[in-house]
């Protein structure tokens, strides 16, 4: 199955999905992993009409992230320590934008009436980062845990526990989660190069 960056791969039937004609071929490469990847995440913890949700990273990830939220009707709070990405997700979708060190989490708190995130999406893999998002969460919160390769110290008796609250893991998206994408993208309701920002031949990406 290896081979994403190749011209071709092999794989099984099951794992191919038919794009819409209307699809082109970079909006297609970026159906699952970009867009399918928060889609499913924000399915699982069940983000809606009036919750206020903390993206923590601001990569092509998280920025789909805020555009689906914002379209599910969330409050959205964009966290990431690069400015550039900040104002990315503040021009496509984010209400309010922060740098890990612009006071978090008192400043989520004083975003969302002194209560907290009702849903915190990890998107960066950065420890410290799931320790924030953590302590950014109200009272019966849920952490969605999309960001890989990160350690923390988690110490469920203080922080977790007396708090009623819930970590979720969310990796990659189903088949049929691919083609709710794809409907977004042929209906006009999401734009899925919206932040692409630089286009390589297969020769140059090792350096790039």
């Amino acid at each position: 199955m290896g081979g994403g960056y190749g011209e071709m791969l092999v794989a099984p039937e099951a794992n191919c999905f038919r794009l819409d004609g209307r699809v082109g071929d970079e909006a297609g490469c970026l159906i699952f992993d970009n867009w399918g990847t928060p889609y499913a995440a924000l399915k699982r913890a069940g983000v809606g009409e009036g919750d206020d949700l903390a993206i923590f990273g601001c990569g092509p990830i998280g920025l789909a992230a805020a555009v689906l939220a914002k379209r599910r009707g969330a409050y959205v709070i964009a966290v990431d320590p690069v400015a550039y990405r900040r104002e990315a997700a503040l021009r496509l979708a984010a209400d309010y934008a922060l740098a890990p060190d612009d006071h978090l989490p008192a400043a989520v708190r004083d975003l969302t009436s002194g209560l907290g995130a009702s849903v915190v999406l990890e998107c960066s893999g950065q420890g410290a980062a799931y320790a924030l998002g953590l302590e950014a969460l109200r009272i019966g919160g849920t952490l969605v845990a999309v960001g890989e390769g990160a350690r923390f110290d988690l110490r469920p008796s203080e922080g977790l526990i007396p708090r009623h609250l819930k970590i979720v893991g969310s990796w990659y998206s189903t088949m049929a989660e691919g083609r709710e994408v794809q409907e977004l993208i042929v209906a006009g309701a999401i734009d899925p190069l919206a932040f692409v920002t630089h286009r390589v031949g297969l020769a140059e990406v090792p350096q790039a």
